[in-house]
């Protein structure tokens, strides 16, 4: 028989109570608040985890660091529309997602998206 550490699936679930839906929907709002920054925690300690524990380091494979990746930039993405002014248009993210999924163009996202850039690339210039 194997012996060990042995890995569980682990399903978390939250449940809100508010008296109405706009006090459901600020709960919900702080609860993804607290959330976030701890996903950025989690994936920050386990990939310093692996970089530290000479054991870990020598059974890590790329793919275990692709998925700590994934997570943290989940969660960067996150913290960034939450709290800074980088809000996106989820839109034509949307539309992007779908257009690779489904190998077709959309070029008024694409125009959209080309035109943000154009315009946080003339803001970052200095004038003069």
């Amino acid at each position: 028989m194997a012996q060990g550490n042995k890995l569980y699936p682990l399903a978390i679930a939250f449940y809100l109570r508010g008296e109405d839906l706009q006090d459901l929907r600020a709960k919900v709002n702080r609860l993804n608040a607290l959330l976030l920054p701890i996903a950025l925690l989690v994936a920050t300690f386990l990939f310093l985890r692996r970089v530290v524990s000479p054991q870990l380091r020598y059974i890590s494979l790329p793919a275990d660091y692709f998925a700590l990746f994934l997570i943290a930039g989940i969660a960067i993405s996150g913290v960034l529309m939450r709290y800074t002014v980088a809000k996106g248009d989820l839109l034509a993210v949307k539309q992007l997602a779908l257009g690779l999924l489904r190998a077709t163009h959309h070029a008024e996202a694409h125009q959209r998206a080309s035109l943000v850039q154009h315009e946080l690339r003339s803001r970052s210039r200095p004038v003069g």
